[in-house]
């Protein structure tokens, strides 16, 4: 037996008074607020509703309320944003292709660990801790193996000493993880070409 949706007016009302609320003390948010509804309009996505009938108890009400999502922001307010991110945080965000720094003016794909380093700094030493730091490695080409292999094998002994995942590192495998933390740092100069060949041949491709 379907259950009938229960009445939701006051709901919505609340959410359009703090809506419009909100757009009395941020004019900016309503103006843009404005221009998004008036595309929807424009573009045939929404459409005026006919007000007869509209509150009888056949009718349901989406409650709704402003959200700005940088990752949905225009070309040019997203650059906006992402450059005042950038002078705030006081260094420049790499350009990323396929998930890799990319240093556009010398053509360089090179590894940013600039956030991971700081992780490594604050982070409490565990197996866990670990654990998250492995994750947060990504490299999909396979550049990093030689040390991406050496934190595994760290890994692999401490399963090995039966170390619960928040239990500190015993001393000796402590000493192993700092090593590996400081070649970390190495890393962030570490650069290979993006582009790998210096020249191809129409054969290669039949």
């Amino acid at each position: 037996m379907q259950e009938k949706l229960g009445n939701n007016k006051e709901v919505a009302l609340r959410h359009l008074k703090g809506l419009v609320d909100r757009f009395k003390r941020d004019p900016v948010l309503c103006k843009e607020y404005r221009e998004v509804v008036d595309g929807y309009l424009e573009g045939g996505i929404v459409e005026w509703c006919i007000t007869k009938g509209l509150y009888d108890e056949s009718s349901f009400y989406l409650p709704h309320h402003a959200v700005i999502r940088e990752d949905k922001l225009g070309a040019e307010q997203a650059q906006k944003t992402q450059k005042d991110k950038t002078i705030e945080a006081g260094y420049s965000a790499p350009t990323k292709v396929l998930g890799l720094a990319w240093d556009l003016d010398k053509d360089m794909i090179f590894f940013h660990f600039r956030k991971l380093i700081n992780i490594l700094a604050n982070g409490c030493r565990t197996k866990r801790f670990i654990l998250q730091i492995l994750g947060r490695i990504f490299d999909p080409i396979g550049f990093l193996g030689p040390f991406i292999i050496r934190l595994k094998i760290l890994f692999q002994e401490l399963w090995a000493a039966e170390i619960d995942c928040d239990d500190k590192l015993p001393f000796y495998l402590d000493c192993k993880w700092q090593l590996r933390c400081s070649e970390l740092k190495h890393l962030n100069n570490f650069e290979i070409l993006r582009y790998y060949f210096s020249k191809f041949n129409l054969y290669d491709f039949i």
